[in-house]
């Protein structure tokens, strides 16, 4: 009964958290709730670490490592728990290969992405795999986009000419004096 009570306030300690936009806070107290060996809920502890989770990844979008960290984390707990639809869960495990890639895990993210792209009983989330792959197969690393190149020619054509041009001591003079 008292592990019960300490699971349910563990819970309810990480939606009022994530209500305050505490994200790693409510991650880490959720995260907690689902480590209880004695877990009650154990689908509502995992749905909403799988909210938590998701939006604390939303909010790495620049740091992939963290949003690796995090939705692994969410993973494992579920491996243990068994407690998502697998639809949730591959929900997770996408936003994981896309993160994976882009912290330079690219064979670990191949071989999550081919794993739904066979495994998955739900349409949608094959394709969204099957998208999430053929991006990652697209090799530009040589190339310039068209935007870019379209930008670039945008920008010569608009240069001042040599003269006009600011040296990084005038640039800096300029912003120092706030004009």
């Amino acid at each position: 009964e008292a592990a019960g009570r300490c699971e349910e306030a563990s819970l309810l300690l990480g939606q009022e958290l994530q209500l305050a936009g505490q994200l790693r806070a409510a991650w880490t107290a959720i995260l907690a709730a689902c480590a209880e060996p004695q877990l009650q809920d154990r689908r509502r502890a995992l749905e909403l670490l799988a909210d938590v989770s998701l939006q604390l990844s939303d909010r790495h979008l620049n740091e992939p490592s963290k949003q690796v960290e995090v939705l692994e984390a969410a993973l494992d707990a579920e491996l243990v728990v068994k407690g998502l639809s697998s639809d949730r869960r591959e929900e997770l495990e996408i936003n994981l290969a896309l993160s994976l890639q882009g912290a330079g895990r690219s064979e670990e993210s191949s071989r999550l992405l081919g794993k739904l792209v066979v495994g998955s009983r739900n349409q949608r989330r094959r394709q969204q795999a099957e998208w999430a792959m053929m991006v990652h197969k697209v090799d530009v690393s040589g190339e310039v986009s068209e935007s870019a190149r379209a930008l670039r020619e945008l920008m010569e054509a608009n240069r001042p000419p040599d003269s006009l041009r600011l040296g990084a001591a005038g640039a800096s003079a300029r912003a120092a004096s706030g004009s």
